[in-house]
């Protein structure tokens, strides 16, 4: 089984505004040792990197302003992410919705995963859930100073996601079980939204002047979230709502 495990370091963290300055994409094969795919690339995000993020990453104006945009770079991405599972650490809530977004931008058909394998959940049942303690512990080596930089973080993600299909398969197929984001049930779309949140088997909002309110009482709410500039799961989140669906 062919699985892509990708990071992404970026601007900021905000989905809707924020951009892709570094990407790395490992394509791998469970049953074949010698198949092998990779890509990586800094990317130019056409709109400037603050200074308190490049602290964290490294990543500055001056690094990418030579860079290939997204735009020039998608086919290349589409190719490895398009028709197979994706895997990464901690990429539900933020790396898949952006990557996503980013092709939503262009106009593009966005790539489609048949499966999900966040990593950090398989590992977070057992212990803390930073990428560097599930490396060290599955892998036996630290990561050190190269944390945050995309293309070892993919690498390491990788090496971790490997082992954990040796000692954790059953937890590793279950997460494989998710759908493309299309055919997910209203309880999947709620597990990577950056909208929602489930109280009490109560879906509420958790932005805007209605946080904290339940949604279904806001229909109006969810009719401008629809039409406005949100990702694909959180629009059909609000579709779903308005329908009366209940996770």
């Amino acid at each position: 089984m062919k699985i892509a495990v990708f990071d992404l370091e970026t601007t900021g963290i905000s989905i809707l505004e924020d951009r892709i300055v570094e990407i790395a994409i490992f394509v791998f094969d469970t049953e074949d040792d010698s198949y092998f795919k990779y890509f990586f690339s800094k990317v130019n995000p056409g709109i400037p990197i603050p200074k308190k993020v490049s602290e964290i990453h490294g990543i500055t104006d001056e690094k990418v302003k030579n860079s290939p945009s997204f735009d020039e770079i998608s086919f290349a991405i589409y190719d490895l992410l398009n028709g197979i599972p994706w895997s990464g650490y901690n990429i539900k809530r933020f790396d898949v919705p952006l990557i996503l977004k980013e092709f939503e931008r262009l106009g593009e058909e966005p790539p489609k995963f048949t499966g999900l394998i966040d990593s950090r959940d398989i590992f977070e049942k057992q212990f803390s859930f930073k990428l560097e303690n599930a490396y060290k512990y599955y892998c036996g080596k630290e990561i050190g100073d190269d944390a945050h930089s995309a293309i070892f973080d993919a690498r390491a993600s990788k090496e971790v996601l490997k082992q954990q299909i040796k000692t954790n398969e059953g937890l590793v197929m279950k997460e494989l079980e998710k759908k493309d984001i299309e055919k997910m049930s209203l309880s999947e779309l709620l597990e990577i939204s950056s909208k929602f949140i489930v109280k009490e088997s109560k879906v509420l909002f958790k932005f805007g002047k209605y946080a904290g309110e339940e949604a279904e009482t806001r229909p109006d709410y969810l009719e401008w979230m629809i039409k406005g500039e949100f990702d694909r799961a959180e629009k059909l989140i609000a579709r779903a709502l308005l329908k009366g669906e209940t996770p």
